[in-house]
């Protein structure tokens, strides 16, 4: 699956589930590869790779280019911890938004790596996940200090948050935060050596995907993984979401739907 995307909606999860197949064009955006969402409220931001963010408040239908203060900047990921937010870029470190996107302000004044992956905000507390180390603002942008407790990984690729616990996904597994990122500990009990690209949560189980090998799933909050069940050899995957009992998973092959339970996985949209 191209990486470039004209936006797509799913319908409703009812009709995906029950056709595997009906998926609509939206109008827009059209400034560049969308690389992420964030919603805040009825908004929906997308994030691109070359054309700033564009906001949708009609589910879609219009899209508003909202990119003044990002010139040039390479979107990678996005946050929003009301009133803000939070963009993670590959080339100009992180950058905030106070007005809902009408004006940006880079924060990365003292972040040594520019190339960031993953951006979670908890409370005041800012993580960003870089190519080069996981690193920690306090003081919203101020100040970044390196986190290197327990943590044995270069790329930092994604975080959830669950209860009072921070996981992030690394090029080696996953590891847990009880503290807000004071000290860390390896949670890769059946997921060591995996690439973890991308992390969600669905009650109180954890889904793992790895770039490789698909998706693994923990109902004992990390301690141990398991791999779920899928006919996908040779693929590489690269994103996911789960909609109430059900899991999407973006590949290089197209989008393929399995429900939770289930075993196998069915391409509902190729490339």
């Amino acid at each position: 699956m191209s990486i470039r995307v004209s936006l797509l909606f799913i319908l409703t999860t009812l009709q995906i589930v029950q056709s595997k197949a009906q998926w609509i064009q939206a109008n827009g955006p059209y400034g560049g590869n969308i690389t992420c969402f964030a919603t805040k409220g009825t908004s929906i931001y997308a994030g691109t790779l070359d054309g700033g963010v564009y906001l949708s408040t009609d589910n879609g239908n219009s899209w508003v280019p909202k990119y003044n203060g990002l010139k040039n900047v390479l979107i990678s990921c996005m946050a929003i911890s009301e009133p803000n937010i939070y963009i993670g870029s590959k080339n100009n470190g992180i950058i905030i938004s106070k007005d809902n996107g009408n004006n940006w302000i880079n924060i990365s004044n003292g972040l040594p790596d520019l190339q960031v992956a993953a951006i979670l905000v908890s409370g005041t507390i800012i993580f960003a996940g870089t190519r080069n180390g996981l690193y920690i603002s306090k003081n919203n942008g101020d100040d970044w200090t390196k986190s290197q407790t327990g943590i044995k990984a270069i790329d930092f690729n994604t975080f959830i948050t669950l209860g009072n616990n921070i996981f992030v996904g690394t090029e080696n597994g996953v590891y847990l935060s009880s503290n807000n990122g004071q000290s860390w500990i390896p949670k890769k009990n059946g997921l060591d050596g995996e690439f973890v690209i991308s992390l969600k949560s669905s009650g109180s189980e954890i889904y793992a995907l790895t770039n490789s090998s698909g998706v693994y799933i923990s109902k004992d909050n990390g301690d141990n993984w398991i791999k779920f069940p899928n006919n996908l050899e040779h693929t590489f995957f690269y994103t996911f979401i789960i909609l109430e009992n059900n899991i999407f998973v973006g590949t290089d092959k197209g989008i393929f739907f399995s429900t939770k339970n289930g075993s196998t996985w069915d391409l509902i949209s190729d490339n």
